[in-house]
């Protein structure tokens, strides 16, 4: 069975690939600080940006927010994601955070993404951002960070910013519950290996803690009122045990959340395909518009 240690996402260093005539008179905004000029020190944190790619039009344009995956410990918000989106009227953000890897343990990743939402929210007028239809869009580490926003947001846990809820997440191979025991994580898997570089820097202890294991799992926030979710995860899975899915999407649906899942009985753990970005958009078509 695979490990994080040793898993790196296909396509996670990716450029954007220019198509479209909707991405060629996009207002794109790189590199964009997105934390209050108050936090900054003597250099901006080439961390804590994003990249904005708004369609032309009068908008306001429904949200799109893609937060990337990598164990929390590597990757950036390089994506080829944009064009599509962009033709079909979303605008799209690309997050950077903190990671692990760079002395930066959890909860830094969920305050950035926090930090990011409202500094999209606070300039939605600027980019004509229609800040109240936002999904959310994350793969493993980026879908246990979204899945984080979308149960917590509004509740103050995680950040001091009052950030009201988003409307809709699509979630592919999310790790929801990082409890060794309770979200049944089999022994081979980074959370049991003290030596694994993943596990050793998201915890701020250098080694497993059980209690902020579940403090920092979505499966602890679940309650009703949630937006809509679509959870998408491969059944030959050896990085986020599919189980995961199939767990939190049972705890949705018991509190009344509309959570839909789809599980991709030979797929491993990389579910970015074209297929699937194309399915996430119907999703947000049918949820934000």
């Amino acid at each position: 069975m695979q490990n994080l240690s040793d898993f790196r996402l296909n396509g996670c260093g990716s450029e954007i690939t220019p198509h479209g005539s909707a991405f060629l008179t996009a207002l794109s905004v790189l590199d964009q600080p997105y934390m209050p000029e108050s936090s900054f020190r003597a250099a901006i944190d080439p961390q804590q940006t994003l990249d904005l790619y708004v369609p032309p039009g009068e908008g306001p344009f429904p949200l799109i927010i893609w937060i990337h995956g990598g164990g929390w410990h590597s990757c950036d918000k390089s994506t080829d994601a944009a064009p599509q989106f962009l033709e079909a009227g979303f605008a799209l953000a690309s997050v950077d955070y903190r990671l692990t890897s760079s002395g930066a343990p959890f909860p830094a990743q969920i305050e950035d993404c926090f930090s990011a939402l409202y500094w999209l929210r606070r300039n939605g007028a600027k980019y004509k951002l229609d800040t109240q239809r936002i999904g959310l869009l994350g793969h493993s580490a980026g879908a246990h960070l979204a899945a984080l926003i979308v149960t917590t947001a509004g509740t103050g846990l995680f950040s001091d910013i009052n950030t009201p809820p988003v409307q809709a997440a699509v979630l592919w191979s999310g790790p929801f519950d990082l409890g060794r025991e309770r979200g049944r994580w089999p022994s081979d898997t980074f959370l049991w290996n003290p030596e694994d570089p993943f596990c050793k820097t998201f915890f701020p202890s250098g080694t497993y803690d059980d209690a902020f294991a579940r403090s920092a799992s979505p499966a602890s926030y679940i309650r009703a009122g949630l937006p809509p979710m679509l959870l998408v995860h491969g059944g030959k899975d050896g990085v986020v045990p599919p189980g995961q899915a199939l767990a939190f999407a049972e705890a949705l649906r018991g509190r009344g959340v509309n959570a839909q899942i789809r599980m991709e009985p030979e797929s491993g753990h990389d579910t970015m395909s074209p297929e699937n970005h194309q399915e996430a958009l119907r999703f947000f078509k049918g949820v934000l518009r």
